[in-house]
């Protein structure tokens, strides 16, 4: 074959990719836009709280996020919008910036969350061991709370009452101790016939540790949101 052929050959393959490519990127594009336009606008205005380890403020902020992150859902800003939307629309409004958003719309939203958060049951479960030898002492414990949601899913239109979901999740901590190391030291030269003439120093150590409440409240989160999105296709609108 000549180089004349083969460079024609080679630009007729270099071509018809270009193009495969750019058509398998106008599809995909085109199918972003369908499932997003496909999406319901949703909000939540302020989480409540009755655990005080946990500000409303902050479990708003990570409903949000969760919400955003899930693709299921277009979100709408409303815990601060007077502190930024509101302030951008007024400096438009004014003249001070370009565009022209001081004359359009805020969206509005189709759904409102209306989300709980509750600590369901404070040591829902625990167990304790201990064992003792030759004066030793030696224990552990375990226990688990009881973290909850609640969320409402309200129309928008009407306040009326599509959905309500219950989310729970355990939040774990334990805990150990040690003590009596100078008393089975004293055992221990007793049997050998031996002391220490009483100068024998004893120790002890406790140490606990608990699952942050942070990190199991944005699980909690996640899980609600995900079990929202599975269900959002069976919410009836008017």
């Amino acid at each position: 074959m000549s180089t004349k052929k083969i460079y024609k050959l080679r630009t007729i393959i270099l071509l018809s990719a270009a193009l495969f490519v750019s058509s398998a990127v106008s599809v995909a594009s085109a199918q972003d836009t369908h499932a997003k336009s496909q999406r319901i606008f949703v909000t939540i205005y302020e989480m409540r709280s009755s655990i005080y380890e946990i500000a409303p403020r902050a479990a708003t902020d990570m409903f949000t996020a969760a919400l955003f992150k899930s693709k299921k859902f277009r979100v709408l800003e409303r815990q601060r919008i007077s502190e930024g939307v509101a302030r951008e629309r007024d400096l438009n409004g004014q003249g001070i910036t370009t565009g022209d958003i001081a004359t359009k719309k805020v969206k509005g939203a189709s759904v409102i969350f209306e989300a709980t958060i509750s600590e369901v049951n404070a040591g829902a479960s625990s167990d304790e061991t201990g064992v003792s030898l030759a004066g030793l002492q030696l224990g552990k414990a375990n226990a688990s709370d009881s973290l909850g949601i609640d969320v409402r899913v309200l129309d928008a239109s009407n306040g009326e009452v599509l959905d309500v979901i219950n989310v729970r999740k355990s939040l774990k901590s334990s805990s150990s101790a040690v003590s009596g190391i100078g008393a089975l030291v004293d055992n221990v030269l007793a049997v050998k016939g031996k002391s220490t003439g009483g100068f024998t120093p004893e120790l002890s150590n406790k140490s606990s540790t608990r699952q942050g409440v942070d990190e199991t409240l944005r699980a909690l989160i996640e899980d609600a949101v995900n079990t929202l999105a599975q269900r959002s296709a069976e919410w009836e609108f008017d």
